[in-house]
């Protein structure tokens, strides 16, 4: 079995996570959906939603227009639960036809009581695509929250696989039939058994995250597996067929599995790469928090959900890493009615790194990062240390 250092590792990952030679354009981002299969999907949009970010990092020139065109024109890509609300390839829709069948036999007792509001959906999506806002019914309480029958009858029909996400608008999505989205041949793809269909799935969380483990992570499994015992046989298993293979970092506890692909990055590590890359906060690389902290030495926590009072860091900070260490975090938020960037706070972790090669690599990240999104200028909070506050006056693109 392999055995490296947690810097080997930080190294590996840093490399084979493509975040030290970015890819460009759409072609450039599709390349990435296609190598690690599964992004994480969410609304939320402070300064990118959580996709965009993640993309953001491993493609130069990222811009939310790629991963939409690829989405809901191209239909190179489909959403669906894989790590929660999953991004991925298009070729892997019948890999989830077994959870479909999951949730028609889980909903079947709701579709019976509100087979009115479903006939009225499906009748509409006839016509082209439906949103929750186009039905009026009765709300009623659901896990999150007193909400429209409709609403969860769409919601419901897609997990089905009737329907299927057509476009968004903003935070409102759009579903059409599932023929209307996903290509015929897809649809009639003789799916895989319901054990190759967990392996795959399995297959799919690794490639993302480039190195796992089978414990300590279960919002990471929830979708392929959720027990910790299944997931370590699938994993056994795909390691056995050659698809991943075992390797042990100094430091970690559990059993560790990378793609088999990546075996030559692990065996001889890339030297420090002098870039600094902001992650999403449910950034593939993280989706194991402990993990991660055992690795780079540090916990990220996503303090999102935490009161105000009981935050160390901020509401959406990004980690920050350099030199393939994890050492700092940045809060941005964009103003969109002005397109202006707030750095609200920034934090080193590892004053040690503060140095101003450092500085250098996260301004030039950081001018990079406004570009993409296509703000106009910087401004830099109180919580910026003296070298942001400078590189937030003197940015703005005209």
């Amino acid at each position: 079995m392999l055995k490296i250092t947690g810097a080997q590792a930080r190294h590996a990952l840093f490399h084979v996570h493509g975040l030290d030679s970015p890819l460009r354009g759409k072609a450039g981002t599709l390349a990435v959906m296609e190598r690690h299969r599964c992004i994480q999907s969410d609304p939320i949009d402070i300064a990118g939603r959580n996709h965009d970010i993640t993309l953001q990092s491993r493609v130069s020139d990222y811009k939310s227009k790629y991963l939409d065109d690829l989405l809901y024109k191209d239909r190179k890509l489909f959403e669906y639960t894989c790590k929660m609300l999953s991004i991925m390839p298009i070729e892997a829709y019948p890999v989830f036809h077994w959870r479909r069948q999951f949730h028609v036999a889980q909903d079947a007792a709701f579709m019976k009581e509100n087979k009115g509001t479903v006939r009225e959906i499906l009748e509409a999506a006839e016509s082209g695509p439906v949103a929750s806002r186009d039905f009026e019914s009765e709300k009623k309480d659901h896990w999150w929250g007193m909400t429209k029958v409709a609403r969860i009858a769409l919601e419901r029909l897609w997990m089905e696989g009737r329907l299927a996400i057509h476009h968004r608008e903003g935070g409102v999505k759009f579903y059409a039939l599932a023929g209307d989205v996903i290509p015929r041949k897809l649809l009639d793809t003789e799916p895989p058994s319901e054990k190759e269909a967990l392996l795959a799935k399995t297959l799919f969380i690794a490639k993302a995250s480039r190195l796992v483990s089978a414990g300590r992570a279960p919002e990471q499994w929830y979708f392929a597996g959720k027990k910790a015992t299944a997931v370590r046989q699938n994993l056994e298993a795909l390691a056995k067929s050659g698809d991943l293979f075992r390797l042990e970092v100094g430091g970690c506890k559990d059993r560790l599995y990378a793609p088999a692909e990546d075996m030559d990055a692990w065996k001889e590590p890339p030297g420090q790469c002098g870039h600094a890359r902001f992650l999403a906060p449910l950034d593939p690389l993280i989706w194991n928090r402990k993990l991660f902290a055992e690795i780079y030495g540090h916990e990220y926590t996503w303090e999102i959900y935490k009161q105000p009072h009981l935050r160390k860091y901020g509401y959406y900070c990004l980690p920050v890493l350099f030199r393939g260490d994890y050492v700092g975090l940045i809060e941005p938020f964009l103003r969109k009615k002005d397109r202006i960037l707030e750095i609200k706070s920034f934090h080193v972790l590892d004053k040690s790194a503060d140095t101003a090669e450092f500085r250098e690599a996260v301004v030039a990240e950081l001018e990079r990062f406004v570009k993409n999104l296509g703000a106009e200028k910087t401004e830099a909070g109180k919580r910026c240390p003296g070298f942001i506050k400078l590189a937030a006056q003197h940015y703005c693109i005209n």
